[in-house]
């Protein structure tokens, strides 16, 4: 049952589109010149712009990441010193208990 629905749907899916061709050719409502330059004219604008966003966005995105990734690492290095200046800090004050709970 399920191939003949989608066999159906995929028909009625192509269908369309070559009924309206035909109807617009057989009427004569487009003059296919223009159809085709604007078509060409808009696949070109479209590439261009697809151009200049992958040159412009995509590395600068990518630097963002990289660095994302380095002020990350060095977060991670400053909190591992304070922590250490910290317990070493503890350690020689008296009346402050250790890991173990001894004074």
């Amino acid at each position: 049952m399920r191939t003949a629905s989608s066999a159906f749907l995929s028909l009625s899916l192509i269908a369309i589109p070559v009924a309206l061709g035909i109807a617009i050719f057989r009427q004569g409502l487009f003059d296919i010149d223009r159809v085709i330059s604007r078509t060409l004219a808009y696949a070109i604008v479209t590439g261009v712009l697809a151009a200049v966003y992958a040159g412009l966005v995509l590395p600068r995105q990518h630097a963002v990441l990289i660095l994302r990734a380095v002020l990350r690492r060095r977060a991670a290095e400053a909190a591992d010193l304070a922590a250490r200046g910290y317990s070493r800090a503890a350690r020689r004050r008296p009346g402050i208990p250790d890991r173990r709970g001894a004074w």
